[in-house]
């Protein structure tokens, strides 16, 4: 999946923007550099990718957007949350818990606007990565948890589901390949016809017979 270049655009100018200090790790506790690391430097990092996936919900065609708009965003927002997540946030500061989850919700709500089985798939699993880091928290409330337990679940294709999908994979896979079987055998007829019609248009030359010609003999008497 590729973003538009507005998003691009937004991603490259907003990525400048982000500090990159250096201190010690983790800061000296009631230092400035802690009070930068908790109340500008982790703001920053989580506060960018959620900015996108809160508009992608206004962007939604049940709220007169377009589905086209809304993917752009939240697709925005699911790599933002990777490209913060890939950073160490400088030792200072773990991500707290809401980061993942809203990770997670960013790549699900592509699932609807995904066509390919593999896209759907590769989705899903970003998606339960998101939501299995979310759920190993402590901070998290009953309420909450049961809710992202069940999307979680829901990302799971049931045993049955899975077997189909992996019979049609096969199936296809084999008729791919029965298909290349085919394509070869008739480019190898279609090389047998070619060849046959050259040598039809140059016939060779008749051997010459080593028959010697014997002279006919008349019976006695005859």
């Amino acid at each position: 999946m590729r973003l538009s270049a507005p998003f691009i655009r937004w991603a490259s100018k907003s990525e400048k923007l982000l500090p990159r200090l250096e201190w010690p790790k983790p800061p000296p506790v009631g230092s400035w550099e802690e009070v930068l690391a908790k109340n500008h430097y982790l703001a920053a990092y989580t506060n960018r990718p959620y900015y996108p996936l809160q508009y992608a919900y206004e962007a939604l065609p049940e709220r007169g957007g377009s589905a086209a708009e809304a993917r752009d965003r939240f697709l925005l927002a699911a790599r933002l949350h990777e490209a913060s997540h890939d950073l160490t946030l400088n030792g200072s500061r773990a991500l707290p818990d809401y980061f993942f989850r809203n990770w997670g919700v960013a790549y699900s709500q592509l699932l609807a606007t995904e066509r390919s089985d593999e896209g759907v798939a590769a989705l899903k699993q970003r998606a339960m990565n998101a939501f299995l880091k979310y759920l190993a928290f402590s901070t998290l409330t009953e309420e909450d948890r049961v809710t992202v337990e069940r999307s979680l679940v829901s990302l799971i294709p049931p045993p049955q589901q899975l077997k189909q999908h992996l019979a049609q994979q096969e199936a296809a896979r084999q008729q791919q390949q029965q298909q290349g079987q085919q394509q070869q055998g008739q480019q190898g007829q279609q090389g047998q016809r070619r060849l046959e019609q050259q040598q039809g248009q140059t016939k060779p030359p008749k051997p010459k017979s080593d028959r010697k010609k014997r002279k006919s003999v008349k019976a006695p008497g005859a």
